[in-house]
């Protein structure tokens, strides 16, 4: 394992604090654990197919702080539907 050296608490381009604190990472870490374990206690309490793949995708549209989202799917014959 490589020693990794620590980090500045100043950007080096620009000689400006760095944005993030550790503790501000640590917290946006532990909020998305947070959320997938919120998506696995959703994906586990259902069997409806439908169910999951909607809880799916606002899972992944939460996540990734998009607008809108959509899942292809593909039957064993290869055929999208």
């Amino acid at each position: 394992m490589i020693p990794r050296r620590p980090r500045s608490a100043w950007h080096p381009a620009t000689r400006e604090p760095r944005r993030h604190s550790i503790i501000e990472r640590a917290t946006r870490a532990e909020e998305r654990l947070r959320r997938l374990q919120r998506i696995n206690k959703r994906l586990n309490s259902d069997l409806r197919l439908a169910r999951v793949l909607e809880a799916v995708i606002d899972t992944a549209i939460e996540m990734t702080d998009a607008e809108r989202g959509f899942l292809l799917l593909k039957d064993g014959s290869g055929e999208w539907w």
